[in-house]
């Protein structure tokens, strides 16, 4: 996933390069261009391989997902197994305590918010990684304004950090509420 995602996000800020560059010698009425690493390109081979870099951030958009998906489906399904496993095994008396409709509540409620769990983070790890390999590009093409964004987006963090705080504080109440 991690893979798919840097790959991705290489992807995509090539194109993004490759777009802005080319805007420019059409513009400026030129037939060639440089692209990165200092080779240069026609304007039609650029926009055959920026057509190329599409097609290949969709596929990998399509792995990522699907492997995403792979993941939350087993988890899911890993999870109901389990509970309804350890609750099958539990003693009589157990059983029958539990109040009625709490193995389904449980394995309906509680495999779902694995499955979101897992889905959250993997999706914040695609972002974080496309996120990281856009920078990194970024930086190879234009170091100063890349330290500017990563000074933008280190303050940005710093301001959301009490919001981020206060939703984990409700996140947890509500929580415990439900648990109980």
């Amino acid at each position: 996933l991690a893979a798919t995602s840097v790959l991705g996000g290489l992807t995509e800020a090539t194109f993004l390069v490759l777009v802005t560059r080319s805007a420019f010698a059409i513009t400026a009425g030129q037939d060639t261009m440089g692209t990165l690493a200092r080779h240069t390109v026609t304007v039609p081979t650029a926009l055959f391989l920026m057509l190329a870099l599409v097609l290949f951030r969709v596929f990998m958009s399509v792995v990522s997902n699907w492997y995403a998906a792979s993941l939350a489906a087993e988890i899911s399904t890993t999870l109901r197994r389990d509970l309804a496993v350890g609750f099958l095994r539990a003693n009589w008396s157990v059983q029958q305590s539990a109040p009625a409709g709490r193995l389904q509540e449980l394995v309906s409620s509680y495999s779902g918010s694995g499955s979101v769990l897992l889905s959250s983070f993997t999706s914040g790890l695609a972002s974080a990684c496309s996120l990281a390999a856009m920078l990194a590009l970024a930086v190879g093409v234009d170091p100063t304004g890349s330290l500017i964004a990563v000074g933008a987006v280190g303050a940005l963090g710093s301001l959301l950090r009490p919001v981020r705080r206060s939703l984990q504080r409700q996140a947890r109440r509500v929580t415990d509420d439900g648990m109980s």
